[in-house]
């Protein structure tokens, strides 16, 4: 067995984030190519963070061509194939990855099948390109926290070294696909508890977030995912994103307590896997297809990641509050009917259009009461980084990435108190991650540290 010296750990990270960084080029190849097939015959254009979009073109096609009973179809297709691959080949990867990664890390070492980071991208590609409500942290987490382990493992490493692998390889994942190097590595620290952090994997999960981002981004252009440039705050601003924090918390809890019963409480109706992951792409291809024959436009937020609701808001600030408050609601429920009851995907991206979503909302209304605000994309880092705090508990995630992901730091006092509110208000008994532990002292596998 190799003796780990920080030489060694330096390298092995480096590894780590070069083979994190070309896997999660491969599974965004492979979405593209499902998503720009699919998503043109469901009437929505494709888009890709960081991508110039024309939004205006973008609405009206929807307006033109979206069809909610093709929604309908890509739903039932989609959750039948991806859903019989997981069912006949590797069962631990239905469900949203990243808390099957935490459970994992707490209580199996970080230990993963091999086959399971292939099955996990495969299937979540199939899901989420063919309009899947999902997103692609669940995936890429699991995958890339395997690659960890397998790095580890080649190198002979003792268990306590191949688990804090696990935990650098989320860093990698996270860092590239959101394009946040430094926002990586900090949510590979912090997911794991509710108020605690695993702080012996921080040197190594940087070094594996910005090589993996690096990676990544020398492939796609390193630009962020969704650049808003410079933002003047004023008083107004601060005590909007103090209400918004408050704001938010009855949604984040919705949106775990209803996750949560569909997958807790579906099984004992449905014990079959397959059978579950097919039910619930048709429950939640129904509750899509009811919510965009309403309203057409709402299908920016809904089909797929719904990242386009977030271009079309930043950009033209067209989206009605009846439409975004569709999009709230048709994410929570379609989100937790599908992943939570076994459609591989992540619940990250989720939480960023719910928050953006309900940001714009509060927004919205404020400034149609007097309030002079920042506007769109001011509500929109607002929004998203309360929700993320409160809905996984990772208030210094949120904080750091929405800077990461946005380009810019101007936004950062505005984003942490909103995020700082929501998370203590919100307490610690809800986690749209529920195999986080409190702290610590909790993971048996944790209490030994690390020194090199």
């Amino acid at each position: 067995m190799l003796v780990m010296g920080m030489g060694w750990i330096i390298v092995m990270s480096f590894i780590t984030g070069v083979l994190t960084g070309i896997v999660t080029i491969i599974f965004s190849e492979f979405l593209h190519y499902i998503e720009a097939v699919v998503l043109p015959w469901i009437g929505i254009l494709p888009f890709e963070p960081g991508r110039e979009i024309d939004v205006s073109y973008a609405v009206n096609f929807v307006k033109t061509h979206f069809n909610p009973t093709r929604l309908l179809i890509a739903y039932i297709v989609g959750s039948v194939v991806s859903g019989y691959i997981v069912y006949k080949v590797a069962p631990e990867t239905a469900g949203h990855g990243t808390d099957v990664t935490i459970k994992a890390i707490h209580h199996y070492w970080g230990a993963i099948r091999a086959r399971v980071p292939a099955v996990k991208l495969l299937t979540s590609g199939i899901f989420v390109g063919m309009g899947g409500s999902a997103g692609t942290e669940g995936p890429l987490v699991q995958s890339g926290s395997g690659m960890g382990y397998l790095v580890a493992q080649f190198m002979k490493a003792d268990k306590y070294i191949r688990r804090m692998f696990a935990i650098v390889g989320i860093g990698g994942a996270i860092g590239a696909v959101f394009r946040a190097p430094l926002g990586g590595s900090i949510f590979a620290i912090e997911v794991l508890y509710r108020k605690d952090y695993e702080t012996d994997a921080f040197v190594p999960a940087i070094v594996t977030s910005i090589t993996s981002y690096t990676v990544y981004s020398a492939y796609y252009g390193f630009k962020p995912l969704f650049p808003i440039g410079r933002i003047t705050l004023g008083v107004e601003d601060i005590l909007f994103s103090a209400l918004l924090g408050v704001f938010i918390i009855p949604f984040s809890i919705a949106f775990i307590k209803v996750f949560y019963w569909f997958e807790e409480e579906t099984p004992k109706y449905l014990p079959n896997l397959y059978q579950r992951i097919v039910v619930g792409g048709l429950l939640a291809g129904v509750t899509a297809f009811i919510i965009t024959y309403i309203d057409p436009l709402s299908s920016i937020g809904l089909v797929s990641r719904g990242y386009l609701a977030i271009e079309v808001a930043a950009k033209s600030a067209s989206i009605p509050i009846l439409t975004l408050l569709l999009i709230v609601i048709g994410k929570i429920l379609t989100t937790s009917m599908a992943v939570g009851m076994g459609n591989s995907g992540g619940v990250f991206a989720p939480m960023i259009v719910i928050g953006s979503s309900l940001g714009l909302m509060l927004g919205e209304i404020l400034q149609k009461l007097g309030m002079h605000l920042a506007g769109p994309t001011f509500f929109i880092v607002v929004g998203m980084s309360a929700m993320i705090a409160a809905t996984a508990k990772v208030p210094l995630t949120a904080i750091v990435m929405t800077s990461d992901m946005m380009g810019s730091n101007w936004m950062i006092p505005a984003s942490a108190l909103g995020a700082v509110i929501a998370y203590a208000l919100s307490g610690t008994k809800y986690t749209i991650y529920g195999s986080q532990l409190m702290d610590r002292t909790r993971s048996i596998a944790s209490r030994r540290s690390l020194h090199f």
